[in-house]
């Protein structure tokens, strides 16, 4: 669907975005980088060789993934006391990201023509990729961004139509999906583990293991299947006001390495800094110093269905979806489940 065909909701919504090389991409915090900032530090970053990255279209099941890969690289069922948004690549601080010990396990939302390929080429890092159906998808992701006001969201059947066409947030999610089997045609060389969230729900403990193995960790059975009951939807959910806000910014003269430490101390600045998450309940925190601005701590978390697209998607949006899934998907190796 072109901008011009767009309801008049949708393109005053698409005003509260930033467009950065032809994609839309969230608004940032004042006292952030800019986009092309962010984008050209990320380009020129130095990667390690036990790097690992996560790369995911948005509300695919991150959290998760992130969660279980964490554990499994600790080797016990315990949670980090930091969250997976401090290692997320296209809003924290690249020098911030560069103080956080290894292993790291770097997220991100953003396409691989923004991201350091020549380094995950060059250090062979391990790509996760994890992906779901598009109807719960564009759900659980018009919920997330309703809960920033600053995104400028605000009824499902606008926000349905600029997800489905080129104007979407970090772009079209089959367009995402191609782009991800290209990068994994492309690099052969390039190690890429991809599953499905709908995969993860139905048999969890054997995608652990199968995690386990593409990590190449020598993890016990036994651990693997207590990380499967830590990292069910409902016991991260409770755990989720647990975790230490994400420290985006870094002062040139800070030489503090620790706050990536995993111990569950937390420094007075860490207490003040700003957050950002994926969807759900909101709670106030300070600005972080640098630039004042108080924003929101938001829960990443909702309901973690399948399914929950029925609730919403009207007939003739259900049919849409198909018919679009049928054409963009042609070819690829991606298989949707809906229920």
């Amino acid at each position: 669907m072109a901008t011009q065909e767009l309801s008049e909701e949708a393109q005053e919504m698409l005003k509260c975005w930033e467009v950065v090389e032809g994609m839309y991409l969230p608004p940032r915090y004042p006292s952030m980088t800019t986009w092309s900032e962010q984008i050209l530090e990320l380009r020129q970053m130095t990667l390690r060789q036990d790097d690992v990255m996560l790369c995911a279209f948005p509300k695919t099941g991150t959290h998760w993934l992130w969660e279980v890969s964490s554990m499994l690289l600790r080797g016990r069922a315990e949670y980090a006391s930091l969250p997976k948004e401090q290692l997320m690549m296209e809003f924290v601080d690249v020098k911030k990201l560069q103080q956080m010990p290894s292993p790291r396990i770097l997220n991100t939302h953003l396409p691989f023509s923004m991201l350091p390929v020549q380094e995950m080429k060059a250090k062979g890092v391990k790509v996760l990729h994890v992906y779901r159906n598009p109807k719960d998808t564009l759900v659980s992701f018009y919920h997330m961004c309703r809960k920033y006001p600053e995104m400028g969201v605000k009824g499902f059947e606008s926000f349905f139509d600029v997800f489905f066409s080129e104007k979407s947030l970090f772009g079209c999610y089959f367009d995402y999906l191609k782009r991800m089997n290209d990068f994994v045609t492309d690099n052969p060389d390039v190690p890429v583990l991809t599953v499905s969230f709908e995969d993860m729900k139905k048999n969890p403990a054997d995608k652990v293991k199968e995690l386990a193995r593409f990590l190449e960790l020598d993890v016990p059975d036994s651990v693997c299947e207590e990380i499967e009951v830590a990292c069910r939807f409902d016991n991260m959910k409770k755990q989720a006001a647990d975790k230490q806000k994400p420290v985006f910014n870094v002062d040139d003269n800070d030489t503090n390495t620790n706050t990536a430490n995993s111990s569950g101390n937390k420094s007075e600045e860490e207490g003040k800094v700003e957050g950002v998450g994926e969807g759900g309940e909101k709670e106030k925190s300070s600005g972080d110093g640098d630039g004042g601005d108080e924003c929101e701590q938001t829960s990443m978390f909702r309901k973690g269905q399948v399914g929950d697209w029925k609730n919403y998607l009207t007939v003739a949006m259900d049919e849409r979806v198909e018919r679009m899934a049928r054409e963009k998907m042609e070819g690829l190796p991606f298989t949707f489940h809906f229920s």
